[in-house]
């Protein structure tokens, strides 16, 4: 039967360990911490507007509207922020339980415009044609600055709603019945 070493280190080989370990420790933290700083940039002015602001903060709505006007920055249609509100009206629509009238919207270069019309509903029944431009929502007009999830809220707003469009070089406005 073999008898087992216990493992033994000299004061100097310990010392040798300790010394990489700590260099190599503050290599990586000195690498890592300065792509934060950016992050404290952001960190810092919320603290400071909830701290310094005369007016009333909800922390909550700061913190979205940072972040919504970073994904805006990108100037990206497939890119954006959800708040809660978003992701509930996504989760809704996930489980078939959201009420509209039919259309998949986006944000382009030229306003919020109808991406695509489901058959057999109430934007198609009505007229609404994919490449659609909605320029108003009943008496609120709607240009290219509008949030896409405001005009979504307009539309599903009320039961009947009227829709202007530029199509072409033409304005159609047409009745719309939000389906429930």
């Amino acid at each position: 039967m073999r008898r087992r070493k216990n493992a033994t280190f000299s004061l100097d080989e310990l010392l040798i360990v300790s010394i990489s370990l700590a260099t190599i420790t503050g290599l990586v933290v000195g690498f890592f911490i300065p792509r934060f700083s950016e992050t404290n940039d952001v960190v810092n002015t919320m603290k400071k507007i909830e701290k310094e602001y005369y007016g009333k903060i909800d922390k909550n709505e700061l913190s979205d509207a940072a972040i919504n006007g970073m994904m805006n920055y990108l100037n990206e249609k497939h890119s954006t922020y959800m708040d809660d509100e978003d992701v509930q009206e996504l989760n809704s629509k996930l489980d078939c339980s959201y009420e509209g009238i039919g259309v998949v919207i986006y944000t382009s270069d030229k306003g919020v415009t109808i991406y695509s019309v489901y058959e057999d509903t109430p934007a198609a029944k009505a007229g609404l044609k994919a490449g659609d431009i909605i320029v108003k929502v009943d008496d609120k007009k709607i240009t290219k600055e509008s949030d896409l999830y405001e005009t979504k809220a307009l539309i599903a707003a009320k039961k009947n709603t009227n829709i202007t469009v530029k199509r072409g070089k033409k304005e159609l406005t047409f009745k719309v019945d939000v389906k429930t």
